[in-house]
């Protein structure tokens, strides 16, 4: 987990620049291991600025006149199992996008899926099909008490829990990695 921990710490950091930095490619062989086994982010040449913070944007605006919820791009790229929809099909470019692939990389790390299984695991869930867990946070923590980690009581749900709202299938409801810190 201090892997997971350290790898949210730094796309938080990233995300608190003004314009935005979107790695948008975080998957587990990104995180580079410390000696003292910290996370450290690595792989930026996907990244991306997200330049609706910058003033000199000109983004078009809703109906309201405030700035729309995500930049877009003509090029996506990145690893598919960790893109979410939005980015894959229209290519929708926010720190929301970042979420959702660190929500990947949790299930992988919590529940040992391979990627392509654990984005399939989140679309079975959304999609209700037969067999599917109710929430992605049931599934997760079912396949988390199946490994028998040995964490405390609570600690595979409340990840279960993070990786949910990480992975919500639409984006304005989808948490942020900042606001998802406190429960890591």
């Amino acid at each position: 987990l201090t892997l997971a921990v350290g790898t949210a710490r730094a796309l938080a950091y990233l995300h608190t620049f003004v314009p935005t930095a979107i790695h948008r490619d975080i998957k587990t062989p990104n995180p580079l291991i410390t000696a003292d086994v910290q996370a450290k982010v690595s792989d930026f040449g996907t990244a991306k600025e997200d330049i609706r913070g910058r003033k000199d944007s000109k983004l078009p605006t809703d109906a309201t006149g405030n700035m729309k919820s995500h930049a877009s791009t003509k090029v996506v790229i990145g690893t598919v199992p960790y893109m979410p929809l939005e980015y894959e099909k229209r290519g929708y470019v926010s720190e929301k996008l970042d979420a959702f692939s660190f929500g990947i990389l949790l299930i992988e790390l919590v529940a040992n899926l391979r990627p392509t299984d654990a984005r399939h695991l989140v679309e079975e869930v959304y999609h209700g099909l037969d067999g599917a867990a109710d929430t992605v946070a049931g599934a997760v923590t079912a396949h988390a008490g199946a490994r028998e980690l040995g964490w405390p009581a609570g600690v595979a749900g409340a990840l279960g829990g993070v990786v949910e709202r990480c992975v919500e299938n639409r984006f304005r409801q989808r948490s942020s990695i900042a606001a998802e810190l406190p429960a890591l």
